[in-house]
């Protein structure tokens, strides 16, 4: 008689019931009777194939997030099955825990593009802990967008973030951020290629499409940098290029928007430029321009050749930052060169707009300014290429050179009822410090603007053909002094006398004095004498009887310079101390 073989009756399969996507669990089975004949199964997924996968020794590997489940069916003809459900969980993309004490661990290149799977979270703290690559990523990835910003806070660890290539839709190592804290990091070769537009008929480049481009953040808000280094080569033509960061808008609180930050290289762009910063922006609450606490930018330094091919009257360059408003730069220094068609130039700020202080400064960056449009704008100053009222300016010095050879007065705005805005249009002023010194006010407290303990040494190398007695601003320390008076839409009954720099001096309640400058005063302040009619911006015909002389600057000798006797009032004990070439600050 033949032996019938023992077949399976039962099967039950036991194990964790949860895996990490990435992870691997085994299960295992238990078969009845024990004296089954063959106790083998078939492992495979009965539903939910997509979120993980089975070997046939039951290895079980989360593929993605949801529920899986498994199946172990008997071999031996019986029929008998079993099943088993497992959830399959969202590992952690990174080690750690995402906390300020323990935060989430940046190994590698592909840690550092899965931050883009974050947007929907805020609050964690990453840090970098090994140099890492990007040569291998032909177009960086966007992490952060303006519905989505990055909202968390990166320690680069002092390891390097290398070949950061920005020639597709992301022009930033972050493209938004909100409220992010940045440190210690340290981006080498970010470079973009040229994307550059061309118009059928033009020989000319016109910007591109791209956005704001910036070693580490293209476009942030409430953020915040410290002890952050980039070298840089942007081709790009975007209309806002910085060397770390390109477009900042600035949290109603006190604080150091950016302290110990260093940019090198080059960079071309097509209007807002900085060699760290191209523009900052207000906070305005209320529809009040006025910050309620200090922010800083403190400890930086720039050397960077900058290239704007493209010319605008809302172009802003600066060696350090475009575009400035409500903050305070400190102790900090450009270098390099700088060459534009027209706009506001500026060796260490382009446009120093209300509330900027300028303290303990420096600027050695030679401006070139290539427009052959006399109706172009050109306000280029070896410090500060055009500031406005609120700021102080102390403690600094510019020696780079200017040089425009074609902005002079502008002809074709002699006879015209408006002259297209920015009083640069008129006169294209040119300074070894500061290009035009524009006062909203000048004879009220809070409008002021004061200019001290600074001195110039750098050539201003413009036209000053001074015919029919017309006024040409190019020359010492500033190019043009502004105040209320030679402003927009004055009427004859509130107009003012004032055609002169000495009555401009009696009542202007700001503080210029012990400045210094060794090139030949040229420096005018304008007039009102021809002005003609009410509700037009700018000056019909400025006319001097005889050129007015400033009493804000004395002009030295090479060898003054050198001499502690010559700066009065001078703190060389904390601020300065005297060099072979002249005072240098501490």
């Amino acid at each position: 008689m033949e032996v019938q073989p023992i077949l399976v009756s039962k099967i039950t399969i036991s194990g964790s019931t949860a895996v990490k996507t990435g992870k691997t669990i085994s299960l295992s089975v238990t078969v009845k009777p024990d004296n089954a004949a063959n106790k083998a199964v078939t492992w495979s997924i009965a539903s939910g194939s997509s979120y993980a996968r089975i070997s046939q020794d039951g290895v079980l590997t989360g593929v993605a997030p949801g529920k899986v489940t498994v199946k172990a069916s008997a071999k031996d003809g019986s029929g008998i099955s079993a099943t088993f459900t497992v959830t399959v969980e969202q590992a952690a993309l990174w080690d750690g825990s995402g906390t300020e004490k323990d935060p989430f661990l940046i190994t590698c290149l592909e840690d550092l593009m899965n931050l883009k799977n974050v947007l929907n979270k805020s609050g964690y703290y990453f840090k970098q802990v090994a140099d890492i690559d990007c040569s291998s990523v032909e177009e960086w990835i966007v992490i952060g967008t303006e519905s989505k910003p990055f909202k968390h806070n990166y320690d680069g660890g002092g390891y390097t973030i290398s070949n950061l290539c920005f020639d597709g839709e992301a022009t930033a190592l972050f493209s938004w951020v909100k409220d992010s804290h940045f440190k210690n990091m340290n981006i080498v070769n970010a470079h973009s290629g040229d994307n550059h537009t061309t118009r059928e008929g033009y020989t000319g480049k016109y910007a591109g499409t791209g956005g704001r481009t910036a070693a580490i953040v293209g476009y942030g808000v409430g953020c915040s940098f410290e002890n952050c280094t980039a070298t840089v080569d942007f081709q790009s033509s975007n209309s806002t290029t910085g060397g770390l960061i390109g477009f900042v808008v600035l949290k109603n609180e006190e604080y150091v928007l950016m302290d110990n930050c260093h940019v090198s290289g080059t960079i071309t762009s097509n209007g807002y430029t900085g060699g760290l910063i191209a523009q900052i922006w207000h906070y305005m609450a209320d529809d009040e321009y006025s910050p309620s606490a200090t922010i800083t930018v403190r400890n930086c330094s720039a050397d960077v050749e900058i290239i704007v091919f493209t010319g605008s009257s809302e172009s802003c360059i600066g060696g350090l930052i475009g575009k400035s408003f409500g903050v305070k730069v400190e102790n900090c220094h450009a270098k390099g060169s700088i060459n534009v068609i027209d706009g506001d130039i500026g060796g260490l700020i382009g446009d120093a707009g209300n509330y900027t202080d300028v303290a303990r400064c420096s600027a050695d960056v030679d401006i070139y300014a290539s427009s052959e449009d006399h109706y172009g704008g050109v306000s280029a100053g070896g410090l500060i290429g055009h500031i406005y009222s609120r700021s102080d300016v102390y403690d600094c010095y510019a020696t780079g050179n200017i040089t425009a050879p074609y902005v002079e007065w502008s002809p074709c705005q002699d006879n015209t009822p408006y002259n297209g805005g920015p009083w640069r249009r008129y006169y294209n002023p040119c300074g070894s410090l500061i290009g035009t010194l524009e006062v909203f006010r000048a004879y009220s407290e809070d409008q002021k603007i004061t200019v001290y303990n600074c001195y110039a040494t750098g050539t201003v190398d413009v036209p000053n053909i001074c015919e029919d007695n017309r006024v040409y601003c190019h020359g010492a320390l500033i190019g043009l002094v502004l105040d209320c008076y030679t402003y927009s839409n004055i009427t004859d009954k509130n107009k003012k006398d004032q055609s002169s720099w000495d009555g401009f001096s009696e009542n202007y309640i700001g503080h210029f004095g012990n400045n210094y400058n060794i090139e030949n005063l040229r420096t005018y302040y304008s007039p009102l004498n021809d002005y003609k009619g009410s509700g037009l911006y700018g000056l019909q015909n400025p006319k001097y009887t005889a050129m007015p002389t400033h009493e804000y600057v004395e002009i030295i000798t090479e060898t003054q310079l050198t001499d502690h006797a010559t700066f009065v009032g001078w703190d060389f004990e904390n601020v300065w101390i005297m060099t072979e070439s002249g005072p240098k600050l501490r």
